[in-house]
């Protein structure tokens, strides 16, 4: 579960960065505004052709092509410039809370992952706590055990001792 969330965290922080790396719409005046100029040896060339339309190139003919940001027609392409910062501003939003979102998720994980080795460490404390009484009352029990045993072998010694003096005392060669 908690590999799952990882990469998820990875996966939504790295979005976050990409998205944030990306120029903000008509932030580089340099790019916007740039006309590029194309020196190329084309097929066919003619120039007499006043309008915008496409024209006839010769071979060998130096052609200049310009590129604008700015649509030739009034048609309209696109999207109006308020659109475009509508949306940039909604995505640097959704960055912004996804990457607090991700910071969340990580340090909810951090706090699981936490209470469960607290929760691991203090069950292994238990364990050995229970395994040392066990072991404690196992030896009381071995000593208890062998006290018992040395006193009935203490009695059977004295047992037999008595037994003995009676008998020699019994023995009618023993009391002369």
């Amino acid at each position: 579960m908690m590999k799952l969330t990882l990469a998820s965290l990875c996966v939504t922080l790295c979005l976050a960065f990409v998205v944030a790396a990306q120029p903000a719409e008509g932030g580089n005046e340099a790019n916007a505004n740039a006309s590029a100029n194309v020196n190329a040896n084309v097929s066919n060339a003619n120039a007499s052709n006043a309008n915008n339309a496409a024209r006839e190139v010769r071979a060998g003919d130096t052609v200049r092509v310009e590129v604008s940001t700015k649509p030739e027609s009034g048609g309209g392409d696109g999207l109006s410039q308020w659109w475009k910062d509508f949306i940039d501003a909604v995505s640097q939003l959704l960055t912004f809370l996804s990457v607090i979102l991700a910071a969340l998720v990580a340090r909810e994980q951090f706090r699981k992952n936490r209470e469960e080795s607290e929760k691991n460490r203090q069950q292994r404390e238990d364990e050995q706590t229970r395994r040392e009484q066990e072991s404690q009352r196992n030896r009381q029990q071995r000593e208890d055990e062998l006290k018992q045993r040395e006193d009935e072998l203490r009695w059977k010694k004295a047992e037999l001792a008595r037994e003995m003096l009676r008998e020699l005392f019994e023995e009618p060669y023993a009391n002369d």
